[in-house]
Order: structure tokens, then C-alpha cells, then sequence
């Protein structure tokens, strides 16, 4: 006689159900979901965030399921400039120099972040007093800087002195943002001003200087009857790691030209 033993197959869905003492069902998910949101200002995106056990890579793959109970690590990276700032979510209170841990418990979303790196030295320049009927507020430093073209008296432009102190035009002041003593080299050194721009009374050039101190040098117009915008850069280098140079632009702009 044989006997013929025929094999069942069960597929184990994704949720396990638990049979209570009182005869009623509870459902146990056995797999979690986490989500990762890259956030701050752009381009945020170039940030990168991957998990461990390996499933998030993001950018590309920003939300992976886990088996419950598993421990996920989250780990970030700076990239393109971007600096990572904070966790956020299920993350949030996690320290900024320490990995993510999270316990597949429940769906996890977190938030992650970004900003460009900031530059050390922060440059505002104040455009002459003498321009127009009151004070000029300074003015950042994000692209050029302008220069208004004043009223030289000619009677005093032969005297070098006070053809400075008559045709001034801005004066740029750097800050020291950074947490650290910063190196200043020469200013345009390596891209010098030509004329008819002119560096003088310059406290910045060969020093360090010391975490939230401050320096100073003016940048001079010193050709007011030129018929020709004039145009040119300079360079500020520093011992910032992620911007050794910065390269600005000195622009002589008309009277109604309104600036950054």
C-alpha cells in the first residue's frame, strides 16, 4: 500500500496576525518603511544620506522596509558644497556629529537638513557718505560691489591726499564668522585692482584675525571724468578651507543704479 503525502506551499504575507485571549485578531506588520526628506536651502538635494543595513542610498533610493524589530542606522554625508545641519523626525534630537540609530518599530520618516557651506569671512561694503543727501547702508558682499561715481573737486585733484578724501567711494569691512582664528593674505594680490580702481587704508592685508573681529579697506574711483563704466575684480585670500579664494567684482554703476 503506499500512501501519498501531497505538500502544501503558504505564501507569509507582509502582516502576522496574533490570536488575543479573548479570541479577537491583532495585526502585526512585519515590515517598516523609512523615509529620508532632504531639506534646507537649495540646492539641498546634493546632500547624501544611506542606511545601514544597506538599503538607502539617497539621492536615488530614499525610502527602503525593513523587517520589524531591525536596527537601522542612518548615516549622512557633505557633498557639493553642502554641509549637513540636522536630523530631524524620528532622528530629531540625534547630535550632528553622530549617526542615526532607529528600532524598526513603527514607519519612520526623518528629515535631514542641508545648507551651503558658509564662507568664514563675511564682507559688507558701505558706499561713500558723500553720495546723495544722507548715510548709505552697507550693502553684503554676494556678487559686486558698486561704485558710484562722485564730484571730485578739481581744484584739489592735484593734491593726491585730498583727491582720496574727495573721491572715496566704498569701504569694505570683513568679518570673522567663523569659530577660529582666520589668515588674511594679501588683498588683490594675485588679481590686483587697476585703474582706475584703487585699494588704500587697508587693516587687512598679511593678518589674522581672531574669531567675530573685524577689518577694514577702501576702494577708491579715481577717474570721475572717464566716460566709461569701468570694471574689474580683486582677490581675498584666506585660510578658509572651502573658499581659500574669494574673487570680487568692482563695478562702477550710475547714480540710480540700486545695487545687490
Amino acid at each position: 500500500m503506499f500512501i501519498l503525502f501531497s505538500a502544501l506551499v503558504f505564501a507569509i504575507p507582509a502582516t502576522a496576525y496574533d490570536e488575543g485571549s479573548s479570541g479577537s485578531t491583532t495585526t502585526i506588520n512585519s515590515f517598516f518603511t523609512v523615509t529620508v526628506r532632504k531639506e534646507g536651502a537649495p540646492p539641498a538635494g546634493f546632500g547624501y544620506i544611506w542606511s545601514v543595513p544597506n538599503a538607502i542610498s539617497c539621492p536615488g533610493t530614499c525610502s527602503a522596509e525593513f523587517n520589524s524589530g531591525t536596527v537601522v542606522e542612518l548615516f549622512v554625508k557633505s557633498t557639493h558644497e553642502m554641509d549637513f545641519s540636522s536630523w530631524g523626525g524620528d532622528c530629531d534630537g540625534t547630535d550632528r556629529s553622530h549617526w542615526c540609530t532607529l528600532t524598526m518599530d513603527s514607519d519612520k520618516d526623518v528629515p535631514v537638513r542641508f545648507y551651503p557651506r558658509a564662507r568664514w569671512l563675511k564682507a559688507v561694503y558701505v558706499p561713500d557718505d558723500n553720495f546723495g543727501d544722507a548715510p548709505l547702508s552697507a550693502k553684503s558682499v554676494k556678487g559686486d560691489i558698486l561704485i558710484h561715481r562722485l564730484s571730485c573737486d578739481a581744484n584739489k585733484r592735484d593734491d593726491g591726499a585730498s583727491e582720496r578724501a574727495s573721491c572715496m567711494d566704498a569701504t569694505v569691512v570683513l568679518t570673522n564668522t567663523s569659530t577660529r582664528s582666520v589668515d588674511i593674505g594679501l588683498i588683490a594680490g594675485a588679481d590686483p585692482l587697476d585703474a582706475p580702481f584703487e585699494i588704500f587704508d587697508d587693516t587687512c592685508s598679511d593678518t589674522t584675525l581672531p574669531h567675530y573681529q573685524e577689518c577694514s579697506f577702501n576702494i577708491i574711483y579715481t577717474d570721475p571724468d572717464s566716460t566709461v563704466l569701468s570694471e574689474d575684480t580683486f582677490d581675498i585670500p584666506s585660510s578658509d578651507p572651502d573658499f581659500p579664494t574669494w574673487t570680487v567684482t568692482v563695478r562702477e554703476a550710475e547714480e540710480d543704479d540700486s545695487g545687490n
